[in-house]
């Protein structure tokens, strides 16, 4: 029985190999040809200078967030820190350390500033970091799930922790 567990696993492995390896050629044999990906140009921001978040009231659905490059600029940027076009914001949610009223992106909550409770701003939740766009980064959740779904095939076939 421990052979027929073993033998399996081995051959859905060795499929999935098989299956990856297949991606990798075209219709020729010839091997693709895989070109860097150079990521989008950075366009510096073209937004409002700020000290404040009341300084951006008059641009809609904006708050005063400190620049990725330099923390020592701020400006007035929309939810996904950036400029707004033509004096508007296309996003709807709000990013971590924007101001809010329970708009904030997934895995972010509203909460009162630190030092002034008359302000809320979003601020991701515990065990998750800002991203350069605002967002709340769920890489420590990944892990977690990883080694969830790890001990989870662990129990279902207990004949590989055995023989090891």
């Amino acid at each position: 029985m421990n052979c027929l567990y073993i033998t399996l696993c081995f051959s859905i492995v060795s499929v999935l190999i098989k299956l990856n390896d297949a991606h990798g050629l075209t219709t020729f044999g010839k091997s693709q040809s895989i070109h860097p990906q150079t990521p989008p140009p950075f366009h510096p921001v073209s937004a409002k200078s700020c000290i404040n978040h009341t300084q951006c009231k008059p641009i809609p659905q904006t708050s005063c967030i400190a620049d990725i490059r330099d923390p020592s600029k701020k400006y007035c940027l929309c939810g996904d820190n950036t400029a707004p076009t033509n004096g508007l914001c296309q996003t709807t949610r709000k990013g971590a350390g924007h101001l809010c009223s329970d708009d904030c992106v997934e895995d972010a909550t509203c909460l009162e500033e630190e030092g002034n409770s008359n302000i809320k701003v979003c601020k991701c939740n515990e065990g998750f970091i800002v991203t350069p766009h605002g967002y709340c980064s769920g890489a420590v959740s990944a892990q977690i799930a990883t080694v969830g779904l790890l001990l989870m095939v662990m129990l279902h076939f207990p004949i590989l922790t055995t023989i090891a």
